[in-house]
């Protein structure tokens, strides 16, 4: 039984709530054996668009999430308030895709990562080799232009 004390349950999909159905029957079943008024929030955090990750909610008959963020954190779908709207505020005046794609691809060995779904605050990039200051450099080259960007090493 999850305690009175949590107040948000945050996971992933693939390989955690789905992939072995009798566990995800079993998470549903405790799930809704709370009460309410009682539940934690539940968030669904996952690679897959929210479009996708709602629709598979629905087949696979997963508890209704509170919130999903999708598509490697750049997409938010609230059941029931604006945080949608502030979460793509912040991407603001401080991300431009266009300017994204122009830096990154001009650096020698960078390839753009197949993306099943793209959208407009995603970007993803494969540096194969790359040296910590190279990377470094590319986070300084895309924060001089303006951009807010993540750079994983």
């Amino acid at each position: 039984m999850i305690s009175g004390n949590i107040r948000l349950f945050a996971t992933d999909l693939d390989g955690t709530l789905l992939g072995r159905p009798e566990s995800t029957w079993r998470f549903t079943q405790v799930w809704e054996s709370i009460p309410r008024d009682r539940r934690p929030l539940l968030v669904y955090n996952t690679g897959r668009t929210v479009a996708d990750t709602r629709s598979l909610v629905a087949a696979r008959r997963l508890p209704e999430p509170d919130y999903v963020i999708g598509s490697i954190g750049t997409e938010l779908h609230a059941a029931c308030d604006n945080a949608v709207d502030d979460f793509r505020a912040q991407f603001g005046a401080a991300w431009d895709i266009e300017r994204v794609d122009e830096i990154v691809g001009s650096i020698p060995g960078v390839r753009r990562q197949p993306s099943e779904f793209p959208h407009p605050f995603k970007s993803s990039w494969i540096w194969v080799r790359a040296w910590r200051d190279e990377l470094d450099e590319l986070k300084r080259r895309l924060r001089d232009a303006g951009i807010r960007a993540h750079v994983d090493y």
